[in-house]
């Protein structure tokens, strides 16, 4: 049998990302804590609004889009800039 059939035969899952996994591994291995601080206060965002249907202002959705944007920006630069 193969890996689709698991799938189609819903005995097994694609798994998503783990945004807590990015979360640990960014404080422990690149000692940057404030901006995994950061990325799991956006991961609970996420959650109260897909799991608890919370709502949010659009104002806070551009202001959390564009600090996410920054950290983005941010970690690519100082760790992965000499390979772009």
């Amino acid at each position: 049998m193969r890996f689709e059939d698991f799938i189609k035969n819903k005995k097994v899952r694609k798994a998503e990302k783990d945004v807590s996994l990015i979360s640990a591994l960014v404080s422990t291995y690149k000692n940057e804590s404030v901006i995994a601080d950061k990325f799991d206060r956006f991961r609970k965002i996420r959650n109260k609004i897909n799991y608890y249907g919370e709502d949010i202002s659009i104002e806070e959705v551009k202001e959390n889009s564009e600090q996410i944007k920054k950290l983005t920006i941010e970690l690519r630069n100082k760790y992965l800039g000499e390979f772009l």
